[in-house]
């Protein structure tokens, strides 16, 4: 079997590379982790004998410690959800008549969508439309700008959002603030305005683990610092 250490390196995994001796956070990564820990998910339990990490604010999950049977993690639930994002006015489909007939009104269903198509689980699409799935955090914030080019990363299933910061803000106060007045609102504008735009699929969204997790500005800074930990060849 081989060790835990060799199959943490440049992987970062559940209680693996950074809880190693050699490695170091800083005060605002540590801080950051043990928010993440502490301030999430409430609905998979409280148990700490279940030994079940909370959900994080990039929609994915730290599932169960590493084990000799299960070594590693790759920082993700496998499930699907629905986060409440807006309909992003920067998606070129709905310029794309071709392809989207419907244009401006076009609505990506998610999970649901996909098994409306299919006759043996539609009795199954009311209850997942809107849910897509969680992605890992494994390399979250992970760009290569020597094979992609400039850094253009976007995050959530339509890339509404351009940052860490404004996601993990985004799971901050999707519920704290009021809604902006047009659903097609950039998520420049909506920070500006202090506001969220509706939710592109308004049922089945995720109220329980996400919303209003009263974080300071400071501790949303933290979060993120300690999600950049997650990437690969993380040097502290």
């Amino acid at each position: 079997m081989k060790r835990l250490a060799v199959l943490a390196v440049g992987l970062m995994v559940l209680f693996g590379l950074w809880t190693a001796p050699a490695v170091a956070l800083s005060s605002q990564e540590n801080l950051g982790k043990s928010i993440f820990f502490d301030q999430n998910v409430r609905a998979i339990g409280t148990n700490p004998a279940l030994r079940v990490m909370r959900r994080s604010p990039a929609g994915a999950v730290l599932l169960r410690p590493s084990t000799p049977a299960a070594p590693c993690t790759l920082l993700t639930d496998f499930t699907y959800d629905n986060l409440g994002v807006a309909r992003n006015p920067m998606n070129p489909f709905y310029g794309e008549a071709d392809f989207n007939p419907l244009g401006a009104a076009w609505i990506d269903l998610g999970l649901g969508g996909f098994l409306a198509s299919r006759t043996d689980y539609q009795h199954l699409a009311a209850a997942n439309n809107g849910k897509m799935k969680v992605p890992t955090l494994r390399n979250v914030d992970k760009w290569d700008s020597n094979v992609l080019g400039p850094r253009v990363k976007a995050y959530t299933h339509n890339g509404y959002f351009k940052t860490l910061k404004q996601i993990v803000h985004f799971y901050n106060t999707r519920d704290a603030k009021p809604a902006c007045l047009s659903a097609f609102t950039t998520v420049d504008d909506a920070i500006a305005q202090n506001c969220w735009p509706a939710p592109e699929v308004p049922v089945n969204v995720n109220t329980t683990e996400l919303g209003n997790l009263h974080l300071t500005d400071a501790q949303e800074d933290a979060i993120v610092a300690f999600m950049k930990t997650l990437s690969d060849g993380f040097v502290p």
